[in-house]
């Protein structure tokens, strides 16, 4: 499972289909939440990720380039 948090810019930005288009990554999504808060998008998302390590490693790295904060719970 990842644990998926958002700021500005990169929740408005389709990050989860690039992940399942380009990555073959499988990302089944159990819970999201976005809010605005003083003018800022935030959003945290919960995922179940499956795909082979090399690729789910690649997508981890991927949404850590933009700007997305992701923790394996």
């Amino acid at each position: 499972l990842w644990h998926l948090s958002f700021l500005g810019a990169s929740s408005q930005e389709p990050l989860i289909a690039h992940l399942m288009q380009q990555l073959a990554i499988t990302l089944n999504i159990l819970q999201a939440d976005i809010e605005l808060i003083r003018d800022v998008t935030m959003g945290t998302m919960i995922t179940e990720v499956v795909g082979s390590p090399e690729n789910v490693q690649a997508g981890m790295k991927f949404l850590q380039t933009k700007g997305v904060h992701v923790e394996v719970i």
